[in-house]
């Protein structure tokens, strides 16, 4: 008996270990870029053609000329994210004590070690959290931002057959600088990105050995594995833009990371190691992939409905024409609407890799508040490995 309750405390203790210590992710970037809207997510992710705010710089820096205004934003935004299986997990901290099995099932005694996997993560647990500093106007633009996401995935029956967990974190800082201007063709605009990307995104996977190793062999193997990488990059944007009395009409072609963009190890953040951490490298290795952010070209076409106040955009997005990260054709294409209404409220919907998306935006004068749920398919097919995700974000500025 007090060896299951050691083993859960330590389950327990692994988790918090990861929200101090970050793990590293399973979302791993591909065709989106690192740091987007909660709005333009709640449309789809459909953000070529026309993005909010802060965003406009990471979707397509050709964006910015776009308006009569020279400022567009400045100010700093703070979003909080969980998935389904977060929310649950806040909800019932601990659920081991009101998931009993049912009489027809397997009961403690019989599997008491898979048990305890069972009942704390019945679902894959992610939580995330972003913040950004932006100066955004129609000629130029400057963020800084961090984005971090931790999921935390059990499975009563691993690889090896017996119960393991898998944790992920994906960690991007950095700054992106863009710059834009309109071409003496009126209707055309260009602009240019360029950015500074520290990343950490390992992913550890440990089976009945954390249960008897314990949450410090799973640090030590962070602390000899786990090292911050850091690459620079640019991107490349153009919007052509046809403006009538109440229907404008958009066309976006736009190149993330001009031939790629790599990473290298950074020695800022790396973590001191003693010969004695090696020791539990072999218990549960670290494996971290990330050596560059491949090119990717993309498409955007948009339709604008609007008078004087109000606005109804509708949005699609081709990313990844040449499927350099070899990823299937939902995964690809992102479509969505956006509606402001009066200036003050906006509603978002659109598909997220083929599953819908919405959310809405309140003006508040200086402070803005956003909602966004989406669901982001890990797996190369439908319905597998889908994350539902709930975004909240506030920004204050003007």
């Amino acid at each position: 008996m007090a060896s299951k309750t050691s083993s859960k405390y330590q389950i327990f203790f692994l988790i918090l270990l990861e929200v101090v210590f970050p793990f590293s992710a399973f979302a791993k970037k591909s065709n989106q870029s690192i740091y987007q809207d909660p709005f333009d997510l709640a449309a789809g992710g459909s953000s070529l053609t026309r993005a909010s705010r802060d965003g406009r710089i990471f979707a397509n820096p050709a964006l910015m000329p776009l308006g009569a205004q020279f400022n567009h934003w400045m100010g700093t935004r703070m979003s909080v994210l969980a998935n389904d299986g977060g929310c649950e997990l806040a909800k019932n901290p601990c659920p081991a004590d009101l998931t009993r099995k049912k009489s027809s099932e397997a009961t403690d005694e019989e599997d008491p070690e898979a048990s305890e996997f069972d009942k704390i993560f019945r679902k894959p647990v992610r939580v995330g959290y972003a913040s950004s500093f932006s100066w955004v106007t129609n000629m130029y633009g400057l963020s800084m931002f961090s984005r971090t996401e931790l999921e935390v995935n059990a499975k009563k029956i691993g690889v090896t057959g017996t119960p393991e967990i898998t944790g992920g974190f994906d960690s991007y800082t950095g700054v992106q600088l863009g710059f834009a201007v309109k071409t003496p063709i009126r209707w055309w605009s260009l602009g240019i990105g360029m950015k500074v990307v520290e990343a950490l995104n390992p992913t550890i996977t440990a089976g009945m050995e954390i249960l008897d190793d314990g949450a410090a062999g799973v640090q030590r193997d962070l602390q000899a594995q786990a090292v911050p990488k850091v690459g620079y990059g640019g991107d490349v944007g153009s919007l052509f833009f046809f403006q009538n009395q109440n229907v404008d009409y958009l066309v976006a072609y736009k190149i993330d990371d001009v031939a790629n963009t790599k990473f290298k190890e950074s020695n800022l953040f790396k973590l001191p190691t003693t010969p004695a951490d090696e020791s539990a490298v072999e218990a549960a290795p670290v494996v971290d992939t990330l050596t560059e952010f491949k090119m990717v070209q993309s498409v955007g076409l948009g339709l604008t409905f609007h008078n004087s106040i109000d606005q109804l955009h509708l949005a699609l997005d081709y990313r990844d024409i040449k499927n350099v990260y070899d990823e299937p054709l939902f995964k690809r294409v992102y479509t969505g609407a956006k509606m402001t209404i009066r200036g003050y409220v906006g509603l978002a919907a659109g598909l997220y890799h083929g599953r819908a998306s919405y959310g809405f935006e309140f003006d508040l004068f200086f402070v803005r508040l956003n909602f966004a749920t989406f669901t982001e398919e890990l797996s190369k097919k439908p319905g597998l490995e889908p994350r539902k995700n709930f975004l909240l974000s506030m920004s204050m500025g003007f």
